[in-house]
């Protein structure tokens, strides 16, 4: 099964996506960005602004992430686009110094 993601720029701010929700590794990716965070549920619910069920859901793969949510785990916990969607490459950007 793969995943498709579309992602079109319409301008520089707004990006559009589609993802075929009967693919569930994308749940399973949320979730080890929190377990990688050492967050609980509750925790990381509220740091991304969701509530502790829409995490679970999420996680348990009954419901898809949003777009926002996709770029809040990119931007707080510096997460690549492409791991996230895909599982292609690794979870994080190389610190350079």
């Amino acid at each position: 099964m793969h995943l498709y993601l579309s992602i079109m720029k319409r301008s520089t701010k707004k990006i559009e996506f589609t993802v075929d929700p009967t693919y569930p590794d994308i749940s399973e990716r949320v979730r080890q960005v929190r377990l990688n965070q050492e967050l609980i549920q509750a925790d990381f619910a509220e740091m991304v602004g969701l509530t502790l069920s829409h995490v679970k859901q999420i996680e348990t793969g009954r419901n898809i992430p949003s777009y926002a949510l996709i770029r809040k785990l990119h931007k707080r916990f510096k997460i690549k686009y492409e791991w996230l969607i895909d599982g292609q490459g690794e979870m994080k950007y190389r610190e350079t110094t």
